[in-house]
């Protein structure tokens, strides 16, 4: 951290403005007169906050990351337990880490090239996969073949599909305040899920059934995906007049 504090110190400024020069892409005056000039398009903060699907999918942000913030707590003792080398079991996590560098981009080309819906159930029931594999661990290599190969793929359902899915069912108009609620959600589950499967191990003894647990709200969350990102809830002109018509 103190090596990291001083290369910042060093080298980061507040704007490319403070070293003359002037980031690509940046509109100029002109450019931003016309922007702010112009409607964004999307439906109200307020409006959005009406709709019970708004909810229940600020719900799903929390429930997935009960079960991710369960698995970075107790996925390392689940497999130490299992009979895994606590070495191993380390570097298992740290391999993962690197793998989902480039994992990540993967799901957001399949976002943009192919289909939201299918990105959003897909990443959660490869996180079920995951919880699966976990609760596997003790049974042969199946356990952690579904383990790695769910997680690397899985925890995009949270970081890269949450504010997507705001996207796609309110439009950029207040997308800001809709991914902040979303936030506060994820902060949320966060908080509850390490201690809730916690609970879960001292209750049953140990981790298999707790983990299959995890996979049943995974599901859930796949589910509760599918119907947020489908076409009838894409964000569109004649969402945003019906939207403006029931605020009358």
């Amino acid at each position: 951290m103190a090596v990291c504090l001083l290369i910042a110190l060093k080298l980061v400024v507040w704007s490319p403005a403070d070293k003359g020069v002037r980031r690509l892409g940046d509109p100029d005056a002109v450019e931003l007169k016309a922007m702010s000039m112009a409607e964004i398009p999307g439906i109200t903060f307020g409006a959005a906050l009406k709709r019970s699907i708004t909810w229940i999918a600020f719900i799903s942000c929390s429930l997935a990351v009960i079960v991710s913030s369960s698995i970075l707590q107790h996925g390392i003792p689940t497999m130490v337990m299992a009979g895994q080398d606590q070495t191993a079991a380390t570097a298992i996590v740290s391999a993962m880490s690197i793998v989902m560098m480039f994992t990540g981009p993967i799901v957001g080309i399949v976002c943009d090239k192919w289909n939201l819906s299918i990105a959003a159930v897909g990443t959660s029931l490869f996180f079920a996969a995951s919880t699966v594999g976990l609760a596997l661990m003790g049974t042969g290599s199946i356990g952690m073949v579904l383990y790695v190969g769910g997680y690397i793929f899985g925890v995009p359902a949270i970081n890269i599909i949450s504010p997507l899915m705001m996207g796609h069912m309110y439009g950029e108009k207040d997308l800001g305040k809709l991914i902040g609620y979303a936030n506060v959600f994820i902060g949320i589950g966060g908080a509850i899920g390490a201690s809730a499967v916690g609970m879960l191990y001292q209750a049953y003894g140990s981790y298999g059934t707790p983990w299959l647990y995890m996979s049943v709200i995974l599901v859930l969350v796949a589910i509760i995906c599918g119907i947020c990102t489908s076409k009838k809830r894409k964000f569109g002109p004649e969402t945003a007049d019906a939207a403006q018509k029931k605020q009358v």
